[in-house]
């Protein structure tokens, strides 16, 4: 990576609580995400040695940031408002755990991989409810660039809608390519990513507005597939899961699949062999993950019937193909 490659992005912090005392270690933590973060106030929910990294970067009028660390909550309050005043949303991308959001009223559990709006100019409660590590990435917006500016009430409608809308699909497969992009070091790729979400926001807001019968006359095995791709990792999604994003009946979806001469079932199983591929070709050296690993993050809740399955897709078990398309990198 040359130094030009990524001269339009400015990096703001990078830093890592490695090396600090246990004790000083969330503070440390705090300190270094609250000029991004605006007057919003992480809380531990175990006394362990946090140990976190955080990353920000500088897209002009927007804001990337990064983050790894144990599970914790954070909350915006009346008086955290009042002190740091901040009418700024974040786009929460979260692809390592489901998260919680309270805010507008709403209690709201959103899967892993789901773009998540967070309103900063009003109170909320935020956290990943699982054990183990957070990997976050935040994309900071300011409202004046969403066209035409949404008020409160507007982003809970379109948190309701990013699970069941075309374009919702969209933004997730977009936010995980930029989240892809900073990951591997391609900042100014990932850069550039920006104006396309802030576009798709805007298209999932004029989406979210159609009537909930007219959206169901016109959905599309497309749109289907697609909405249903990026849940596809998680080992309890099914058809009446996806039924329920989409806010239509399983028998909606099979009759889109069978006037295809297609089945949910079949093209569900085709879809995380795939991506068991790519994650097996793309898995090597320091980021190198196992098979079990690999087969419950696409999906699959038994090795054993992974390796029955893929055996039967590509005539090889998964590690035998690792090894066959990169030699001497095991």
């Amino acid at each position: 990576m040359s130094v030009g490659e990524n001269k339009a992005v400015d990096v703001i912090v990078s830093t890592t609580t490695n090396g600090l005392r246990k004790q000083e270690t969330f503070a440390y933590f705090c300190d270094a995400i609250c000029g991004i973060y605006t007057g919003i106030e992480p809380r531990r929910t175990a006394d362990s040695t946090f140990d976190a990294a955080f990353s920000a970067y500088s897209l002009g009028d927007c804001t990337f940031a990064i983050m790894s660390a144990p599970r914790h909550a954070a909350e915006r309050t009346r008086s955290h408002r009042a002190t740091h005043p901040d009418d700024s949303l974040f786009l929460n991308f979260c692809d390592s755990s489901e998260t919680r959001l309270v805010q507008h009223g709403i209690d709201r559990q959103v899967p892993s991989s789901q773009p998540l709006l967070i309103d900063n100019g009003q109170d909320f409660k935020f956290e990943a409810p699982q054990a183990g590590r957070m990997r976050l990435h935040s994309l900071r917006i300011d409202r004046d660039r969403l066209q035409p500016q949404l008020k409160h009430t507007d982003l809970s409608r379109i948190n309701d809608a990013v699970p069941r809308s075309h374009f919702g699909a969209m933004l997730g497969m977009q936010m995980r390519l930029m989240c892809g992009a900073f990951t591997q070091g391609k900042l100014k790729l990932g850069a550039s990513m920006k104006e396309t979400i802030i576009d798709l926001i805007g298209e999932v807001a004029a989406e979210s507005a159609t009537a909930t019968g007219a959206r169901q006359n016109t959905l599309s095995l497309q749109s289907i597939k697609a909405v249903a791709s990026w849940q596809a990792g998680d080992p309890g999604f099914g058809i009446n899961a996806l039924a329920t994003a989409l806010r239509v009946t399983p028998r909606t979806i099979q009759s889109r699949f069978a006037a295809a001469d297609e089945t949910f079932s079949d093209w569900l199983l085709e879809h995380r062999l795939t991506m068991a591929q790519d994650r097996l070709i793309a898995s090597t050296g320091s980021s190198r993950q196992t098979i079990g690993e690999i087969a419950h993050g696409c999906g699959f809740t038994s090795v054993a019937h992974f390796h029955r399955v893929f055996r039967q897709r590509y005539g090889q078990p998964p590690g035998s193909f690792r090894q066959s398309i990169l030699p001497g990198m095991l």
